[in-house]
């Protein structure tokens, strides 16, 4: 009798020995800790955007029928909205973790990602086409015609890559015009005083000169450009929810302001501090039906070449785009 009992806890010994190897020894995910999204809800998102600009109308509209607020992917999230004048300071806010989603133009971001900072782009806010502003009283101008001139821009913004692209397709040198890197509020007054020649700048201070008759348009200085919004590589990765939300918003947001194009003239006008007027002819020069694609993701790596090149990055680093800055890149890191 006692050499069963023995025989039956040797087995049941045995037993949890080997349930206790197997527990230990099973297959695991690999990467399961930075692969999982945290379980803990984020308090708090700061979105910040670059000038008022009007290719961030989907985001303005959003704003104003309140429905980051109402959003049930973004429930309980404060969200903390920033306007920034430059690039450097969104750099460093993107370092120092006080900023986790941005509204820009593609070449912003692109710059941002090749100082450093984790971000992806998982939203195209808009498609804009624009032209370089001349002072009125010239008239009729070609690009040609501004040689010795001068031509106001800023630094590591669309316009910049605007003037650039024009400039190369013209076969005009950098040395054969007088180029003025000025932030754009600086700008403005100096090309409505006549300090500056021409102004290659964004939506709607581009359609403020036009509306007044300060400024016109100069022939064959075309160029396109997107709006976006980049997001942290850790909030992407973390909280795929909150990016899914925030994304969700901005379509139905662009998708309202195409099927409501006078209510959003109001909306956008007072979210940039312009007339109607002014708003409503910016908003014509936005394709607000253009999503993130491959056409727009191959022209984003032709703007990161053409940014190395002009000694516009650190170290003239192209950045990769796909694999540095696309959202379904980014989840693979």
């Amino acid at each position: 009798m006692k050499d069963h009992k023995r025989t039956l806890l040797g087995l049941f010994a045995l037993t949890i020995a080997v349930i206790t190897l197997i527990y230990f020894f099973r297959d695991k995910p690999e990467n399961s800790e930075t692969e999982s999204p945290k379980l803990t809800q984020k308090e708090t998102i700061n979105i910040g955007y670059f000038s008022r600009a009007i290719g961030y109308a989907p985001y303005f509209v959003a704003q104003d029928k309140g429905w980051f607020s109402e959003d049930s992917l973004l429930s309980g999230i404060k969200i903390k909205h920033t306007i920034y004048g430059d690039r450097a300071t969104i750099s460093d806010a993107f370092d120092s973790g006080e900023l986790d989603v941005l509204l820009s133009a593609e070449i912003p971001a692109i710059i941002c990602r090749a100082q450093g900072n984790d971000i992806r782009i998982v939203e195209v806010t808009g498609y804009i086409s624009l032209s370089w502003l001349a002072n009125a009283e010239f008239g009729e101008q070609t690009i040609s015609d501004f040689t010795g001139r001068s031509i106001a821009y800023q630094s590591g913004t669309s316009s910049h890559y605007g003037l650039l692209t024009t400039m190369a397709n013209a076969e005009i040198q950098d040395s054969d015009v007088k180029l003025r890197n000025m932030r754009a509020v600086e700008a403005k007054t100096a090309f409505e005083s006549g300090n500056v020649d021409a102004w290659v700048i964004w939506s709607p201070f581009y359609e403020q000169q036009i509306e007044s008759g300060i400024g016109i348009s100069v022939s064959n200085s075309a160029y396109n450009y997107s709006t976006t919004m980049s997001v942290t590589n850790d909030l992407l990765k973390n909280y795929p929810r909150i990016v899914d939300g925030l994304k969700g918003i901005l379509e139905d947001s662009k998708k309202w302001i195409i099927e409501n194009p006078i209510e959003a003239d109001s909306i956008v006008a007072e979210a940039t501090l312009q007339t109607i007027p002014i708003a409503h002819r910016a908003l014509r020069n936005v394709d607000f039906s253009v999503s993130l694609n491959e056409q727009l993701i191959e022209s984003f790596q032709g703007m990161a070449k053409f940014l190395s090149e002009n000694n516009a990055t650190r170290n003239n680093k192209v950045v990769d785009i796909k694999k540095e800055m696309i959202e379904n890149e980014g989840n693979k890191d």
